[in-house]
């Protein structure tokens, strides 16, 4: 609107000079100059640079300082804290995973620990069910499938990191979602371990427990509900290891399909709220 005003202003008069030619009777009077037109746009244009450069100031003060950004999530609110970035193309990318690096050395030499630990606690003497809890209590194998859950296995990286050992590759990935998985899956996936690192020979005794479970009436409880009569500490550390993932990945401690794996690409403007 200023500068519809601007533009119907009248223009400022300026002292006319009488000529010769002028006073010739009929002749046109030359138009006066637009005095008032020039000063009135150039006016607008100071104001405009004016405020650019106030809006430049405001957006380098905020460079360099950071901004919360709220994520709704099944498990809970999880908040991302991004920076403030100048005014740029620039953009910032919010991450929905936050899982473990993948060593695949590692995560061999883990599995062998914990199948050296369960091999122990399955040759006891007992019902099978006690001798499942005893190994889950044990901490090679807590640290083994704590560790698996917060890989990210339907990763390229780790397909290609196990690509020369399918088996050994397909038990590692339903082993991440021990949490919601039935407690003999769990054995039986445990012998494939076995048979794929250690041999058949070993593999033999893993598949008699595997046996002896499923023969029981609570062999489809999941690991989640037989944690619950483990002893408090040992409990504690699953219970601490599912609220982890319930912001880091979801899907390992939420009953849903374990070969699911939500992903998606967000980016953020400098101005996003």
């Amino acid at each position: 609107m200023a500068a519809f005003a601007v533009s119907m202003q009248s223009p400022v008069p300026t002292p006319s000079v009488a000529g010769p030619s002028y006073a010739l009777r009929g002749a046109a009077t030359p138009a006066s100059p637009e005095t008032g037109y020039s000063t009135r746009t150039v006016g607008v244009a100071a104001i405009s640079a004016a405020a650019a450069s106030v809006l430049q100031a405001d957006r380098k003060r905020k460079a360099g300082r950071i901004q919360k950004v709220l994520v709704k999530s099944r498990g809970g609110d999880a908040v991302e804290t991004i920076p403030v970035m100048p005014a740029s193309p620039t953009t910032t990318e919010i991450n929905y995973y936050k899982l473990d690096e993948i060593d695949a050395t590692k995560i061999i030499a883990s599995m062998k620990s914990a199948l050296k630990a369960m091999k122990g606690k399955i040759s006891a003497e007992g019902p099978a069910e006690g001798k499942l809890s005893a190994t889950l209590c044990d901490e090679e194998v807590m640290s083994a499938l704590v560790s698996m859950s917060r890989l990210p296995v339907f990763s390229k990286e780790f397909g290609t990191a196990f690509r020369d050992d399918l088996d050994l590759l397909h038990a590692l990935k339903q082993i991440k979602y021990f949490w919601n998985l039935p407690q003999s899956q769990i054995a039986i996936l445990m012998s494939q371990l076995a048979k794929q690192l250690e041999g058949p020979e070993v593999a033999a005794e893993f598949e008699a427990f595997t046996q002896e479970l499923c023969q029981s009436a609570s062999h489809l409880v999941t690991i989640k509900e037989v944690s619950k009569k483990l002893p408090a500490e040992v409990h504690a550390k699953y219970m601490e290891n599912a609220a982890y993932l319930e912001d880091a990945d979801s899907h390992a401690v939420y009953p849903t399909s374990i070969y699911r794996q939500c992903d998606a690409l967000t980016l953020a403007t400098p101005d996003a709220a």
